[in-house]
């Protein structure tokens, strides 16, 4: 978040804008996304499991396991989906709620139903790291209709 908020900020001031010229639309986009960022290091090493045990890689996925892992990035991931959906209830005409709740509730359900397929062999576990990915995309074409 800090990199990000920061190049926004330093933006902001070069454009002779308010500091705090951050919108709660965009303060939401980078909470998502840390969210994201936050789900994909715990995630990126879920397909090569067998090559970091055998090279001895420590990793979140060979120290804790598959289910584990793939359990707690779902559950970082659907928790930042829900609190989005709840935004617009929040923050009151600062969002379209209708893609805001049915965008992320879709979104909530893609990876709870991908993570209730995930089976431990190397091409369920690929297919379920390509499916935080398509979400993580999503999120980028949901961005402009919120």
């Amino acid at each position: 978040m800090g990199v990000f908020y920061m190049y926004i900020r330093t933006r902001c001031v070069k454009l002779c804008m308010c500091m705090y010229c951050l919108n709660n639309k965009t303060i939401v986009y980078i909470l998502i996304q840390i969210f994201n960022s936050t789900r994909s290091l715990l995630i990126q090493d879920l397909p090569d499991i067998e090559g970091d045990k055998k090279c001895s890689m420590p990793t979140f996925a060979t120290r804790y396991g598959i289910q584990p892992v793939s359990r707690f990035a779902t559950g970082v991931l659907s928790m930042a989906y829900i609190l989005a959906m709840c935004m617009p209830f929040v923050c009151k005409g600062a969002y379209h709620s209708i893609p805001m709740v049915v965008g992320h509730g879709v979104g909530v359900l893609y990876i709870l139903s991908n993570y209730a397929r995930l089976d431990e062999s190397v091409g369920g576990v690929k297919k379920f790291y390509k499916s935080i990915w398509t979400l993580f995309y999503f999120e980028y074409l949901l961005y402009p209709f919120i």
